[in-house]
């Protein structure tokens, strides 16, 4: 268990620093997004909307790839590192706008699914 609870909370400082990060992001990359939060939300969920898209296309093209029975190679994909990105940048914002910090967000998460799925496991008991 102390791994784990090291790690979360390497996690939480981490993700911390991210949110504050795309905080001051958005002070000027969605400056004319800043002034009502629910105008922002739904721009976002826009955006979401086209990266998980983008992901449908990747997950698309590989499914025929393995289906003709040909190794999947994750290496060649070039839009993975930009569809992960956005996903942990959209993530942030709606955190921000409703107050949550991502950290205790990813752990509440873990600590959930792994009541339903592994409830013996140290997941369970954070």
């Amino acid at each position: 268990m102390s791994d784990i609870t090291e790690k979360t909370a390497q996690m939480k400082t981490a993700a911390a620093t991210i949110q504050d990060l795309q905080t001051a992001y958005d002070q000027d990359g969605w400056k004319e997004w800043n002034k009502n939060d629910f105008e922002k939300l739904r721009h976002i969920q826009l955006h979401l909307a086209r990266t998980l898209g983008k992901f449908a296309t990747v997950c698309h093209n590989l499914d025929h790839v393995s289906n003709e029975g040909k190794v999947v190679d994750f290496s060649s994909d070039k839009d993975a590192s930009n569809i992960v990105a956005d996903l942990i940048h959209h993530a942030s914002q709606i955190a921000s706008i409703y107050g949550l910090e991502i950290g205790d967000c990813v752990i509440n998460r873990y600590k959930e699914n792994a009541a339903r799925f592994c409830p013996e496991s140290d997941f369970a008991k954070l």
